[in-house]
């Protein structure tokens, strides 16, 4: 061990570490390090947010769009007929109100428009979503006994639709192949034997046509049989009428097509269990109707809708294409055979907010000015423009 001289022992040694000035850098330092990765991360988080939420709503305006098109193109269709046979139809009509509207044979669609969101008017949205009353909306089409009274919505939709969000009401005919007639059909009878066995449900409402004639029916029977007895109530949708004096226009030939009838709602509904709007849909075609309606399309907040009007060659149109200034809203339209086309927008919503800046966002749906809140989340407006198939093809 090395012996100092004791006046070195006794000078003391010089002690290490920060001053306060250097440790008050070093902290500013790395808080502003600090700052720069948590303002990094915060970026990263909304655009991973706003990223994940477009994609959720581009996912169902490209949804939305391909089920509206598919069922407003076969709306009118009547398979391979070159004509459009007139119906015989066995239903139970009432002569007037939605029930005639809805399932008059000629009525491919028809729809309902919400007050006060025409062309050129403005709607806010409550996003509140309120639930409207019948007299809300109005539709004025043309009945069986030739009359067009303003009619309110189905009541069947009753406490289900969202204030200022029009509803679209389609018919679509579903093909059952392979079935024909076994033979010569007795008109007067209340029944028809198949070949096959077509499936269908109880009470499933049918069109069957030899493309001379066609008739319309809810079918009693089971198996190999189709029955336009009477049946039992369906609640607020028709049955069949009494047969007796009635026959069956479908009897010329052994070829037939079958159709099971398909008469769907589509409307925005809200969905109280996540506090959320959406696209429903409701089968008016079954016994009762309107019992089971299914939401397709989560955040899906305004529906609107136009129909594109052709006047027949007859009175100075050509039934192929929309007549200038006749895009009209469902209230506007007397007659809805002339219609060819229709025009659908939706507006749709992220779940959640989107990481956006408030303010208020204006789109433009089919004509209408639909105006958001300030809530930060991301909405897209959708439109498609749809030819209704059979329409197009003939000028009658």
């Amino acid at each position: 061990m090395t012996d100092y001289p004791k006046a070195m022992r006794n000078i003391p040694h010089k002690s290490s570490g920060l001053t306060l000035i250097e440790l008050m850098v070093a902290l500013t330092l790395g808080l502003l390090l600090l700052g720069g990765v948590l303002q990094l991360f915060v970026g990263s988080r909304v655009t991973y947010t706003t990223n994940e939420a477009l994609a959720r709503v581009q996912e169902n305006v490209r949804f939305s769009s391909e089920e509206l098109k598919r069922v407003v193109r076969g709306a009118s269709h009547f398979g391979f007929c070159g004509m459009r046979p007139e119906p015989e139809v066995h239903l139970d009509l009432p002569g007037g109100g939605w029930i005639d509207a809805v399932f008059n044979e000629t009525n491919g669609i028809i729809g309902w428009e919400a007050l006060d969101t025409g062309i050129a008017q403005s709607v806010t949205i409550d996003t509140s979503y309120p639930i409207g009353s019948l007299n809300q909306w109005a539709a004025a089409p043309r009945q069986v006994s030739g009359l067009t009274p303003t009619l309110d919505l189905p009541d069947v939709l009753t406490d289900r639709v969202v204030a200022d969000t029009d509803v679209l009401i389609v018919r679509e005919l579903i093909p059952i192949p392979g079935v024909s007639t076994t033979g010569t059909v007795d008109p007067s009878l209340n029944e028809l034997t198949l070949d096959a066995d077509p499936g269908l449900a109880e009470d499933a409402l049918v069109l069957i046509t030899d493309c001379n004639d066609a008739d319309l029916f809810r079918n009693q029977g089971s198996g190999t049989t189709l029955s336009r007895a009477t049946g039992s109530s369906c609640g607020s949708c028709p049955t069949n009428l009494s047969p007796v004096g009635r026959e069956w226009s479908t009897v010329s030939t052994q070829v037939v097509q079958l159709y099971r009838v398909q008469i769907s709602a589509y409307y925005i509904g809200f969905n109280d269990n996540r506090e959320e709007p959406g696209l429903y849909r409701m089968d008016l075609s079954g016994c009762p109707c309107g019992a089971q309606p299914e939401e397709l399309i989560s955040g899906v907040e305004n529906l609107q809708a136009l129909y594109g009007y052709s006047l027949p060659s007859t009175q100075g149109g050509d039934g192929k294409s929309v007549d200038p200034g006749r895009w009209l809203t469902a209230d506007q339209i007397n007659d809805w055979w002339p219609v060819i086309g229709v025009r659908i927008a939706l507006l749709h919503r992220s779940p959640d907010g989107a990481g956006l800046g408030a303010g208020e966002v204006a789109y433009e749906l089919v004509g209408t000015r639909v105006v958001s809140p300030s809530d930060g989340i991301l909405r897209q407006g959708s439109a498609s423009t749809i030819a209704m198939r059979n329409r197009v093809m003939y000028d009658d």
